[in-house]
């Protein structure tokens, strides 16, 4: 009877711990917020509300760094859709107040926004549905021997080898980068990973970065900045998805 009493509790834990952190932050007290939900996602959850409450929680805390970072997680779950919409501009909005924000290259926002919400599923769907078109119309040709069918055939066919070029050049892409957020108040972007490294910019929190998966050194992450800058951060000032 009380293994199965502690079980229970055990089962519960999770629930007390984010009613806790939610409690935390009606009374104003974001610290013991981020303790609990901290405990949470360390423990492999991964839901909006608590993603979105550790957004209030770091907006609560002026770490609006790691606020942006945690609601635009949220912003991958439609049940938390109007809380992300709320808070992510309010935090933008603050994080311009301190510091002014960098000219984006077009070249760059396309890269970033082709990791952030690049469609796998749907692009696979569209690569299948492709192919499928194209078999079909070219046994359609063999029966009937219609010249429109075989051409219409290839330009399937060579559709699906494109959209295939493209999933393939995605997984590559993501598997080598990925966003992060500059969590740092202030920083300084160097052209190697060293302290004393000649310095390329200096860096502001809440700044957007692509993140060079493969480039790690000695406490340091490759990055590059979405006005094209490219150079080295202390790897504790980017929080990466």
């Amino acid at each position: 009877m009380m293994w199965f009493v502690i079980a229970l509790l055990l089962l519960d834990a999770p629930d007390v711990r984010f009613r806790t952190a939610t409690e935390a932050l009606a009374a104003q007290d974001p610290a013991t917020a981020v303790r609990e939900l901290a405990v949470l996602e360390a423990e492999g959850y991964a839901n909006g509300p608590l993603f979105v409450n550790l957004g209030i929680a770091y907006t609560q805390l002026d770490s609006l760094g790691l606020a942006k970072y945690y609601f635009l997680k949220a912003g991958r779950y439609s049940d938390v859709a109007l809380a992300t919409q709320t808070g992510l501009p309010y935090v933008e909005t603050q994080l311009l107040r301190r510091a002014s924000g960098l000219p984006v290259l077009s070249l760059n926002r396309f890269i970033n926004g082709f990791l952030w919400v690049y469609p796998d599923r749907l692009v696979a769907i569209l690569f299948v549905v492709l192919v499928n078109i194209g078999i079909g119309l070219r046994i359609g040709h063999w029966i009937t021997s219609a010249s429109g069918a075989s051409t219409a055939s290839w330009v399937a066919v060579g559709l699906a080898t494109a959209v295939l070029v493209v999933m393939l050049s995605a997984m590559a892409m993501r598997h080598q980068f990925g966003l992060g957020i500059v969590t740092l108040r202030e920083g300084t972007l160097r052209a190697d990973p060293a302290t004393t490294a000649e310095t390329i910019i200096p860096v502001y929190e809440g700044y957007e970065v692509r993140v060079d998966r493969q480039a790690q050194a000695d406490g340091w992450t490759r990055v590059t900045l979405i006005n094209g800058s490219t150079g080295w951060l202390p790897s504790h000032a980017v929080r990466a998805f």
